[in-house]
């Protein structure tokens, strides 16, 4: 049964469970298999298991000769012995495998060679000495890495060091950007009077390859309605999550709402946060579809809440949280009842302690965006926080200063 909400203002939380509890039944997506060479940063569907055991067999871990440890029992820096190389020790490079009869290394800043057929060995050593031993890193049958793991350089040289060439990894979630308006132009250096310069689906773009996604980043779409339903009808049987950009709100010319009413289910119209308000959280077919609002601020805060939470639920994956600070205000700040805030902050650091400012408040400021360290919450039921006193702010880059 289709809802019919309109700009109502819908707890943003709530909205965000209402999306989880909508497509909890299509994510996450199936697996494929892929090379391991290629599996950075993927996410694995299965535990990986060793194929062969590293080392696959016993090995030197130092360069020089390798022995049967007894026969060096008794040998000092005063009752030297000497061996014959070839026969009763052999030269090795770290690496070499420990042929049968020889059961210790003794490392070549330990030993004299005399010439070609004769060493001198000063010290005994025990068995076992400088051996890598078969297994002593993955046993065949190990478990490399778990499930639902994020595939780090490591484990790529792990998995390759215990004979894994494949890997079934998760698949990324495909995400259509769709921009919308008749103001809306792409990146130039002198736009005419009146024209915006796209940053909204570049943006989107790059949050979306940040996330684990492949983005599909469609045309500039004027502002019709007809146009519009078009450009969703083109891409949603190839991607599983659809953004259409601007057109969100509830003005004569927002049309994404009315289209996908068509087209779907609105789930949710409107939520009780600032900036990104008027977001639209839909569903066509069995696939997720965002409206955002048109202003950057709000279009990233909005990508930043619902669409991270979505692609972590397509790669099975719990969403990233950012680290947390305690900072003390230097300013007053404001804020609306009944409407959360996100306020974007710039932090330094003095006589030990953080400090934060809040900056420019505007959906349409992308500068405060790009100098913010963090973001601070401030909940609905709260008039604002004053000077002094001690907030949690979440660092959305690493701060240093």
């Amino acid at each position: 049964m289709k809802r019919n909400v309109y700009l109502k203002k819908t707890d943003w939380k709530v909205a965000l469970q209402m999306l989880h509890d909508e497509f909890s039944s299509i994510f996450p997506l199936n697996a494929e298999k892929i090379a391991v060479e290629d599996s950075l940063h993927r996410i694995t569907t299965a535990e990986v298991t060793a194929l062969l055991s590293s080392p696959n067999f016993n090995a030197a871990a130092m360069d020089g000769i390798a022995v049967k440890a007894e026969s060096t029992f008794g040998a000092s820096s005063s009752q030297v012995k000497k061996f014959s190389i070839g026969k009763e020790v052999e030269l090795i490079d770290t690496g070499d495998p420990i042929k049968n009869g020889f059961d210790a290394v003794i490392k070549i800043e330990d030993i004299v060679i005399i010439d070609e057929g004769i060493v001198e060995v000063r010290r005994s050593v025990p068995p076992g000495k400088d051996i890598r031993y078969k297994g002593e890193d993955f046993k065949s049958g190990d478990c490399i890495i778990p499930k639902n793991h994020c595939i780090r350089p490591v484990d790529i040289g792990a998995m390759l060091s215990c004979g894994v060439l494949d890997v079934e990894v998760r698949r990324k979630p495909r995400v259509s950007i769709i921009p919308t308006g008749s103001e809306i132009v792409k990146p130039k250096e002198k736009p005419e009077l009146g024209e915006i310069i796209d940053c909204n689906s570049y943006i989107s773009e790059c949050l979306v390859k940040e996330w684990g996604g492949i983005p599909e980043r469609c045309p500039i779409v004027r502002n019709d309605k007809k146009v519009i339903k078009q450009a969703i009808e083109k891409v949603i049987s190839r991607n599983n999550i659809i953004i259409v950009i601007a057109g969100s709100s509830a003005g004569e010319e927002d049309y994404t709402v009315s289209v996908v009413k068509e087209m779907g289910t609105v789930i949710v119209h409107g939520v009780d946060l600032m900036p990104g308000k008027p977001v639209i959280l839909a569903k066509i077919g069995d696939k997720p579809v965002i409206g955002l609002p048109g202003y950057p601020v709000s279009a990233y805060i909005i990508l930043d809440i619902y669409l991270r939470n979505l692609m972590a639920m397509a790669l099975g994956t719990p969403p990233h949280k950012r680290m947390k600070i305690k900072v003390v205000l230097n300013e007053d700040i404001n804020s609306r009842l009944g409407m959360d805030e996100i306020v974007r902050m710039k932090l330094t650091r003095r006589n030990g302690r953080v400090y934060a400012l809040p900056l420019k408040r505007g959906a349409g400021i992308l500068s405060s965006l790009v100098r913010a360290d963090g973001l601070l919450h401030i909940p609905k039921d709260e008039e604002g926080v004053n000077a002094g006193g001690e907030v949690e702010v979440e660092l959305i880059k690493e701060f240093r200063s």
